[in-house]
């Protein structure tokens, strides 16, 4: 904040020295936005106010020097910054003028800030190249080594964000996410609009994003092998194999069987629902159009609900054991309560562990509802893993193909033939 602070005072200087009007309306504005932290909007309002005033070399001059200033001050670009520094000498204006003066100053600043650091910056240079390379984990730990010297040991480096990046792009790729995301969050303090030349944001939300599902599934994992510890503990303990008769299984066969009902008819309702009756669904996506497979019951990609009857399964058995584990309890509403804060979780973390191993990133969710029916009526739609070379043998299996994107006029014919639901 610093930084940006002396950037306004230093724009607001050229305001009041170098135009006739002091109340410069773009300069003005460009305060305002650096204030705000509108960065994006810096840039746009500068690059048009320098377009729009070719005819004024002065006045193009003081926005190109402030464009200038905003890439050392605000982005840590030194290459832009110098870049347009000289675009300042270059241009048309006196060379007594102040302006140029001080596009000179700002030039043998950065040259001497070079000179003086010319090894770290030889050093970072390649640091910074190899980050963005695959290599051996030993090599990415000795990197990892020399970039925490460079920082430890240059607090004041005036290339410190890249430092900074270029570190947690390689906790990024030993799997930290993280320490990965707080070095680059952390070199965005530093320069926030360093954005403009390093994919600094991007990296930051895909390695929060990491930290985030990492954190779920282990979260999962832990619940899961408590409640099952806790199970085989309370089995143990009361014993139940003593008094367990045949009349016990039957309950274990009727929760099972109310499982297979429940998912084949939820599959078949909300399968067909999801889908409005399409197997295979084209979305337009950023003006390409992008296949998607949907959960229709026999359609391809509806194999990927079989590991959730699976899943729910293991949670029946593991509430049935838990179930006749605490049967003998004294207290019945104790037995009652339990039994559905068990049923709860397990369901719970084995619900979350299909999604984040089946679903999570692996499709599109698609949604005709809204409001609180956004979620209710809609859908998964998964990525088709394999071309369609059954096409021909199992053409029942493909419902909803697009004939219009079929170039092959014999080919459309026999899908219109013999393929469901044909979308003309």
């Amino acid at each position: 904040m610093r930084k940006i602070a002396v950037l306004v005072i230093l724009l607001s200087v050229c305001i009041t020295c170098l135009m006739p009007d002091s109340r410069d309306k773009v300069l003005s504005e460009v305060k305002h936005l650096i204030d705000t932290r509108q960065f994006s909007d810096v840039m746009s309002l500068l690059s048009k106010a320098i377009r729009d005033n070719a005819a004024d070399p002065l006045r193009q001059a003081l926005y190109i020097k402030a464009l200038g200033d905003f890439h050392r001050e605000v982005c840590g670009d030194m290459r832009r910054a110098a870049m347009n520094y000289r675009r300042v000498i270059n241009s048309g204006i006196p060379g007594s003028q102040e302006l140029k003066q001080s596009a000179n100053k700002e030039i043998a600043r950065l040259k001497g800030l070079e000179t003086k650091h010319r090894d770290i910056n030889t050093r970072l240079k390649g640091l910074l190249v190899r980050a963005n390379r695959k290599r051996q984990p030993a090599a990415v730990k000795e990197d990892i080594s020399q970039l925490k010297g460079l920082i430890e040991n240059n607090p004041g480096y005036y290339l410190l964000h890249e430092a900074y990046y270029a570190l947690g792009m390689n906790y990024q790729y030993l799997k930290k996410p993280g320490k990965a995301y707080t070095l680059l969050h952390k070199a965005m303090e530093i320069k926030p609009g360093i954005v403009f030349y390093l994919p600094a944001k991007a990296q930051a939300q895909k390695a929060r994003a990491s930290y985030t599902r990492d954190n779920i599934n282990k979260v999962t994992g832990a619940l899961l092998y408590l409640l099952l510890i806790v199970t085989m503990i309370l089995f143990y303990k009361s014993r139940p194999w003593h008094r367990f008769r045949l009349k016990h299984v039957i309950p274990l066969i009727a929760l099972v069987l109310c499982w297979w009902l429940v998912f084949n008819i939820s599959h078949t309702l909300l399968g067909k629902s999801f889908s409005s009756g399409e197997g295979r669904l084209v979305i337009a996506e950023k003006g390409k159009d992008t296949e998607y497979l949907s959960a229709s019951p026999g359609s391809p990609g509806s194999e990927k609900a079989e590991p959730l009857f699976r899943l729910g399964l293991i949670g029946i058995m593991g509430l049935f054991l838990f179930s006749i584990s605490i049967k003998e309890f004294k207290s019945k509403k104790l037995v009652v309560i339990s039994a559905i804060i068990y049923g709860f979780l397990i369901f719970s973390a084995l619900s979350t562990l299909y999604y984040m191993k089946y679903c999570d990133q692996t499709g599109m969710f698609k949604s005709k509802g809204g409001s609180i029916f956004y979620y209710i009526g809609g859908g998964i739609h998964f990525n088709p893993e394999d071309p369609e070379p059954n096409i021909l043998t199992d053409p029942l299996a493909y419902p909803g193909i697009e004939v219009s994107k079929i170039t092959d006029p014999y080919l459309q014919e026999w899908v219109k033939i013999h393929c469901p639901e044909i979308v003309e």
